[in-house]
Order: C-alpha cells, then structure tokens, then sequence
C-alpha cells in the first residue's frame, strides 16, 4: 500500500549489523508484490556526536548510501521518548523540542528530494 518506506537506524552497532538483513525482504517484495516499491532513505536515530559508536556508524552509513541517507539525524531526546510514553505526538506535546525539530526537518528533507526528483 506504499510506493517507499522509510529505514530508521539506532546508530548502534547490533541495528547496523541488521541493515541487511532488511534489505533482503525488501528486495522479495519489490520482485513479487510492487515493483515500484523505494527506499525513501536511511534515518539515523539515537544519534549522539558525543559517542565515538554513533559518529562510525553515521559515517559508514554515509559511505555505503550515500544518496539514501538522510541528512537529518533524530538525536537522543527526552521530549522525543516521554511522547510516546504518554501516547501523544510529539509536535503536540513539546514542539520546541530538538526531536520535534529534527522531524520538521526530516519532513522539508523529504519534501525537497521529491520536488527535485519530479
């Protein structure tokens, strides 16, 4: 029922090792089910520049898709986890937030690689 999907990556070593095996059931389902089936891009999540682990995945990701990761990283972020915790968007509960930005962000990023594309 979509035409690209969206990967969101912790940048955590166990959730890098995982990449592929996700992109193998992506490739089944484009092969049998929708043929114009996308990678709309990676999103690194739980990013944190202060962790030595999160700046190598970042930088790898980067390296091996490079045109498929987003631009926009989702930090660690309080606001961001208590959301959902209390079953409420995030714009809602604290739009001012770092995550609430950085998901404005991701949605313009978004935006823009479709306008271009088109």
């Amino acid at each position: 029922a979509s035409n690209s999907f969206l990967i969101p990556l912790q940048c955590e070593y166990y959730a890098f090792e995982g990449l592929g095996q996700l992109l193998n059931p992506y490739q089944i389902i484009k092969k049998r089910f929708n043929a114009v089936l996308e990678i709309e891009g990676i999103l690194l999540t739980m990013y944190s520049p202060d962790e030595n682990i999160s700046r190598k995945i970042a930088t790898s990701i980067r390296r091996h898709f490079k045109n498929m990761t987003f631009r926009v990283t989702l930090p660690r972020d309080t606001p961001l986890k208590e959301s959902a915790c209390y079953s409420k968007p995030l714009a809602f509960r604290n739009i001012k937030s770092v995550g609430a930005r950085r998901y404005l962000d991701l949605a313009n990023e978004i935006m823009l690689k479709r306008e271009i594309r088109s």
